[in-house]
């Protein structure tokens, strides 16, 4: 049904308007000495009854829209403040198709630059190739052995023979010198692995620079000894697997 927006009170708070509360009906004047169904009127089923009863004459109906509109109907309402809508749309499942794309793809490189540990954070630079002959999704992971932060997934498309890179930060937990074992894990659409490949790279430990020939717990209780972080990191030759 469609009706005008002048038949409805929002507060509850007028007789005789779709909406009327507890309160409207109650607080009437001569409420005692009120017909019956006063305060009531002009309510949803009011304007039903009056369209069933034009139906039934074979009269075109006033408020609702079966029967009085064929063809494609739009409509046209100003909002002038942000509301939330919930949006339920029910379709046949008859004609509907699913349809996803699988396409084999390929670690082609893995590269991590050096960079001074505990002040920056590392980079690993990891260039991927759909082989395959359809566009598609794929999932990419990189996984460090313990003593670097877990990174997140990262979800993209490629398109067939498109060779995409992809980049991840590395915070090593430690100031000590370390060799990590990281993989780099390609899946396709389906969460499939597709390829692996591991990256060997190592940290030297942070070096602590006094500036000076003064004792360094004198210059550190003194709080002003220069500290220089660094940290070398260099990338071994990958191993692809699968």
């Amino acid at each position: 049904m469609l009706l005008e927006r002048v038949r409805f009170t929002l507060d509850g708070l007028e007789c005789n308007k779709i909406g009327i509360g507890y309160e409207a009906f109650n607080g009437q004047p001569d409420f005692c000495s009120s017909p019956f169904w006063s305060c009531l009127h002009n309510q949803l089923w009011n304007f039903w009854e009056a369209d069933q009863n034009r139906i039934g004459r074979n009269q075109v109906p006033l408020y609702g829209v079966q029967g009085r509109m064929q063809g494609l109907i739009q409509f046209s309402i100003g909002i002038t403040e942000v509301l939330n809508t919930n949006l339920l749309i029910e379709l046949s499942a008859d004609d509907i198709e699913y349809v996803y794309q699988r396409s084999p793809g390929k670690i082609l490189s893995i590269t991590v630059p050096t960079f001074e540990a505990l002040t920056q954070f590392g980079t690993a630079t990891i260039t991927t190739k759909n082989v395959g002959e359809v566009e598609a999704s794929y999932s990419l992971t990189f996984d460090c052995s313990a003593g670097v932060s877990q990174m997140e997934e990262q979800f993209y498309i490629m398109k067939p023979k498109e060779v995409a890179t992809r980049s991840f930060k590395l915070y090593p937990t430690t100031d000590q010198a370390a060799k990590y074992v990281c993989a780099a894990i390609l899946k396709d659409s389906d969460f499939n692995e597709v390829d692996r490949a591991e990256c060997q790279f190592t940290t030297t430990a942070t070096v602590l620079e006094n500036g000076s020939q003064t004792s360094s717990l004198e210059k550190l209780a003194e709080g002003n000894a220069p500290v220089s972080l660094i940290s070398a990191v260099t990338c071994s030759i990958f191993v692809s697997v699968g």
